[in-house]
């Protein structure tokens, strides 16, 4: 442990070689922003439309909003936290398989849903419940197995492995320098990561923090621009997003007004991360655009901005994904009431589409959200 410490203090001592490239000696990649530049690529040089997937619309199934999803290799994990207040099982094909509900005050209840992340080798779900500080854990066929106890109030969890997950720590409630925390099940403290600039005068924060990838569990700290994995035994810096002209990047920040004071005149990294086996899509909120969606290609180490105006109609759906897999796809979500309000425009612009067709199929403006899935095209 007294070695784990000396490493840990290391990283905070290293954390300026990050413009260097290196952290403790891990290779840390430098991801490059123009924003001057007016070159831009249109998403459907970069994405091919694979198919609209409808997630069944029943009074069982009633989804008030999506606010994250979990794709394994056979379902959906839908999170409805705070409308409908329950986690939702799909199908690959967006049929209804089951609901997580037990939303209560009893032993194997939840006051309200905080985050969803999946644990034990992906085959259970964790519904982190900060109301009652605990960890309610369910198997795939909808039956409650246990609850983990005495969770701190963490925003958002990842599973290391089986024993060891990482929590998000926005409100640091227990300690200073702690915005990540390792720790095993039976809430023994492995190591915390990160000064945490939270104050009662601060109430800002990333859309995202926790990252789950093909690399493993990445996290980033408000606001410093640097992407880092996190092992049961160490952190390394993987990303540096560097931009011209620097958006925001300071850890430091106290209070709401200087936040968006410094916001408004050099613009931010929102948090949106996703990270595939081929490239990386982030996000960026500069002073000219709310969002700036760019691509990192892994294999030629070039960043590019994304321009959603393309010749392919259905892209007008497109949006940030939500998610991605190992195989490649990515995971965008479309209300059902703006893809009714888009139906007649699409339909202007190519009248013999078949994704279109299995749409529109049924659809209504009170129906569920939809799955739209796209393919990176490395050609």
């Amino acid at each position: 442990m007294f070695i784990l410490n000396i490493f840990l203090l290391t990283i905070d001592s290293c954390r300026s070689q990050i413009e260097d490239g290196k952290l403790n000696g891990f290779q840390c990649k430098t991801i490059n922003v123009d924003l001057l530049s007016n070159d831009y690529v249109d998403c459907d040089s970069l994405f091919d439309v694979v198919r609209f997937i409808k997630l069944e619309t029943d009074n069982k199934c009633f989804i008030g909003k999506i606010d994250k999803l979990i794709v394994t290799d056979n379902e959906f994990v839908v999170v409805d936290k705070q409308i409908s207040k329950k986690v939702y099982v799909f199908n690959m094909d967006g049929s209804f398989r089951l609901s997580l509900s037990n939303n209560g005050r009893g032993p194997q209840e939840y006051l309200g849903i905080s985050d969803v992340f999946l644990m034990n080798n992906d085959s259970e779900v964790g519904i982190l419940d900060n109301e009652n500080g605990k960890i309610m854990c369910f198997d795939f066929y909808g039956h409650y197995l246990n609850a983990i106890k005495n969770v701190p109030w963490y925003t958002s969890i990842e599973t290391i492995d089986t024993c060891t997950f990482v929590g998000y720590d926005f409100y640091n409630v227990l300690e200073d320098k702690r915005s990540f925390v390792v720790q095993d099940y039976q809430s023994n403290i492995d190591y915390v990561f990160g000064s945490n600039c939270y104050s009662s005068n601060f109430s800002y924060g990333r859309e995202k923090n926790l990252y789950k990838s093909s690399e493993g569990i990445m996290g980033s700290l408000n606001f410093e621009n640097t992407i880092y994995k996190f092992t049961k035994d160490s952190v390394m810096a993987c990303y540096k997003i560097l931009t011209n002209p620097p958006i925001l990047d300071d850890c430091n920040i106290k209070t709401d007004k200087s936040f968006v004071e410094r916001r408004d005149k050099m613009g931010f990294f929102n948090g949106r991360f996703i990270n595939s086996e081929d490239v990386i899509l982030f996000s960026l909120s500069t002073p000219q655009s709310i969002d700036l969606n760019c691509i990192y290609l892994k294999d030629k180490c070039k960043t590019m901005k994304i321009n959603n105006a393309t010749r392919d109609p259905k892209f007008a759906l497109w949006s940030f994904p939500v998610e991605c897999s190992d195989n490649g796809f990515f995971y965008h979500i479309i209300s059902a009431s703006r893809a009714c309000g888009l139906k007649d425009f699409l339909y202007m612009e190519d009248l013999n589409d078949a994704l279109l067709d299995s749409l529109y199929f049924g659809l209504t403006a009170d129906s569920n959200p939809i799955i739209m899935v796209t393919k990176y095209d490395n050609e």
